[in-house]
């Protein structure tokens, strides 16, 4: 007797009716990512990094102001003096020490205020500066400044240090006295550090400025 064969089940027919409507989603392939998309995170790290060092030499070095108590002097009691400068200067740049000489007797003086610089290391005062005021007759109470840019002669290397300075005044009928001890001005270790800091954070934010404007305004 032969063996019945079954027969192949009849396929699936999907009837739809003839308003039916139906959406069709089309998923494009993975996408590799990039080498920036790979790399970006690392580089807001170091962009991070960089400005935060920034910062904190800024901090540290450029921005500290000293305001040092008025000096006086027993054998020219008839003036007091007061100094203001930053406490770092480096190598290459300028810095500035302003010298306030105020009149505290009852009568005007006239004299000679120098801010001496020490021997080391070497100072070079700016062509259109001066370190030297002139008193001529300043009345009781009065007050006169003075703004003393200077330099280091130095070449601008890696290095840290200080500078000593000390005011020197000769008052008429009183002769001439330095007062001491000499105040300090410490030396950053990095060179052109006012010069080259502002123009480092600018150059990092320009570089990166496409991915953080895309960060900070996405819809931009």
């Amino acid at each position: 007797m032969a063996k019945r064969v079954a027969r192949p089940p009849a396929p699936a027919v999907l009837t739809l009716p003839p308003d039916a409507t139906f959406k069709v989603q089309v998923v494009p392939p993975e996408k590799k990512p990039g080498a920036w998309d790979r790399w970006r995170p690392y580089a807001y790290y170091a962009l991070g990094g960089v400005l935060m060092i920034a910062g904190l030499m800024a901090f540290f070095w450029l921005f500290p102001i000293e305001y040092s108590p008025a000096l006086s002097h027993p054998d020219a009691p008839q003036i007091a003096i007061t100094l203001t400068y930053p406490r770092y200067i480096a190598r290459g740049d300028e810095g500035t020490i302003e010298m306030t000489v105020t009149n505290v007797a009852q009568e005007a003086i006239s004299g000679t205020v120098v801010l001496a610089f020490g021997d080391a290391p070497v100072v070079r005062v700016a062509e259109d500066s001066s370190n030297t005021m002139k008193l001529d007759k300043l009345s009781p109470g009065g007050k006169q400044s003075l703004r003393v840019r200077y330099s280091l002669a130095q070449a601008p290397v890696f290095g840290s240090g200080s500078l000593e300075f000390t005011p020197r005044a000769t008052i008429e009928g009183s002769g001439s006295v330095d007062y001491s001890p000499p105040q300090r001005v410490d030396i950053a270790f990095i060179p052109l550090l006012r010069t080259v800091l502002p123009g480092m954070i600018l150059g990092v934010l320009g570089l990166f400025w496409d991915p953080i404007k895309k960060w900070l305004f996405p819809s931009g």
